[in-house]
């Protein structure tokens, strides 16, 4: 007999859920607020505010950094919707707050999918509580804002309202998930693939065809015409493949051992194997993990092994579809008529799941060289993970308020040039992005990070010394960054 929600079709949240929100909300968004005082936003916070920032003075997703539109890097054009937020609160805060709701938002669906789908009427509580203790979920919130963040609650209400039927509803987020970013298209033909085999070919045939066309224009017109011809992105990942979007296509269909011979996969594969063992192996009792077929491909294929880091941005749709299917799975062994074990499973992720927080908190207490999985340190660069150990944050938040102290006595009429991981902390001023590659720095004051190297310019001594010659005198240096300060 169906349940009191499913006969509804209303979205519940009750009070305890509500509560937990709200609690997680606070806890993340004071977390990420410690993080930026401590110096280790890797920039691309810098990135989306400036884009922010541009987009409400006119300039709709005019990056800074890029010298060009977002959109000819990342296909974001989801961050629209957050335009007339950020018009109203144009802070930092704006942006840690929505990224602890966009996150925790997803438990409000996994509640109701669960509620919908299981018979085990404790699953919708454990797996909600598991969702949101999954460090895999919650140590997003110490990674820069990025557009999947908005993908991650999408993917799941897609399925809530899929198994609702409510078609129109659905193919709303479907396109709302499609304009997230240029790798959505591939993620929508393998569930539009998954719908049409199992569940209704009418639906997933619609689901497949808009995948495929967004998939053409996103990748062969919009972001080639947003970034002059130069899909950044993809040179920066995926060259070694092909010269192009479509040549790359056609040499992994033609070509595949090649692609995997060259791009190392078969080394890679600890990384697909940990997250089947963070989810007990339970969603491959469900074809919807097939979903994420394309996902884990573009992170193996990938020549720059940050995208296998579990602590960064790149999970966090593969966990969602990862939750959908372990709902999945779990109504499969139900509808065996094994409810007791389906139970036992439940119980067992979930402790699972408060084992695995052990190690992911450890390197964060300690430092990114503290001992984790394997798979955790192998794949993650060591200087841009976070750390909380007291002696570390003490001495960064003193370096911040020396910072703040010092552009408060500079002339409101001073213009800054900063490095893009301290952009962000000159936001209120004049200041432009410092590129050490220019001929010649136009600024009274420059900040650069000390002990970064900034793209592939030169090492950080060949800079400081390009600075000097153009008449700069070091004024201010921490062991975070360094200020030089014009001489007239």
């Amino acid at each position: 007999m169906r349940n009191k929600l499913a006969e509804t079709d209303k979205i519940v949240v009750p009070r305890w859920l509500l509560i937990t929100i709200i609690i997680y909300i606070v806890v993340f968004t004071s977390g990420m607020y410690l993080r930026y005082s401590s110096f280790q936003n890797s920039g691309s916070d810098s990135v989306i505010h400036d884009v922010m920032i541009n987009s409400l003075s006119g300039d709709f997703f005019y990056s800074k950094a890029y010298s060009l539109s977002f959109l000819g890097k990342h296909f974001s054009v989801v961050f629209a919707l957050i335009f007339p937020i950020y018009y109203l609160f144009p802070t930092l805060l704006t942006m840690f707050l929505l990224k602890s709701f966009l996150l925790c938002i997803g438990a409000v669906f996994i509640y109701n999918l669960s509620e919908r789908m299981l018979k085990y009427k404790h699953a919708k509580t454990f797996l909600t509580l598991t969702y949101l203790l999954s460090p895999l979920v919650h140590s997003l919130n110490f990674d820069d804002f990025f557009a999947v963040f908005i993908a991650i609650p999408l993917i799941l209400a897609i399925m809530l309202f899929f198994e609702q039927k409510k078609w129109t509803i659905y193919f709303c987020f479907i396109v709302l998930l499609l304009l997230v970013e240029e790798q959505m298209p591939f993620v929508v033909i393998f569930l539009g693939i998954y719908i049409f085999i199992w569940k209704n070919k009418k639906i997933g045939t619609y689901t497949i065809i808009l995948g495929i066309i967004s998939l053409l224009l996103i990748n062969t017109l919009f972001i080639p015409f947003f970034s002059g011809g130069d899909h950044r992105v993809y040179h920066f990942r995926y060259s070694y493949i092909g010269s192009d979007f479509s040549s790359s296509l056609y040499n992994i269909v033609t070509n595949p051992l090649k692609v995997v011979n060259e791009s190392h996969l078969i080394s890679k594969l600890d990384y697909v194997w940990f997250f089947l063992l963070a989810f007990l192996f339970i969603p491959l009792l469900s074809a919807f993990s097939l979903v994420t077929i394309p996902l884990f491909l573009l992170n193996l294929l990938s020549s720059n092994t940050d995208v296998l880091c579990v602590y960064f941005h790149y999970v966090g749709v593969i966990v969602s579809i990862f939750f959908v299917s372990t709902i999945y799975g779990l109504r499969n062994i139900e509808k065996r008529g094994k409810l007791s074990i389906a139970k036992k499973i439940v119980v067992l992720f979930f402790v699972l799941t408060l084992v695995l927080n052990i190690f992911f908190i450890v390197p964060l207490l300690n430092g990114p060289t503290s001992e984790g999985l394997s798979v955790m340190n192998k794949y993650c660069p060591k200087v841009v993970l976070t750390r909380f150990d007291s002696v570390f944050v003490k001495t960064k938040i003193k370096d911040y308020k020396l910072l703040n102290d010092f552009i408060r006595k500079t002339p409101k009429e001073a213009k800054f040039l900063s490095t893009i991981e301290l952009f962000i902390y000159v936001k209120d001023r004049n200041v432009e992005i410092f590129f050490p590659e220019a001929d010649a720095y136009d600024s009274d004051y420059l900040i650069i990070n000390s002990n970064t190297q900034y793209y592939e310019f030169s090492a950080l001594k060949d800079i400081i010394n390009k600075i000097e010659k153009q008449n700069y005198d070091l004024v201010l240096r921490t062991a975070t960054y360094s200020i030089y300060k014009k001489i007239v």
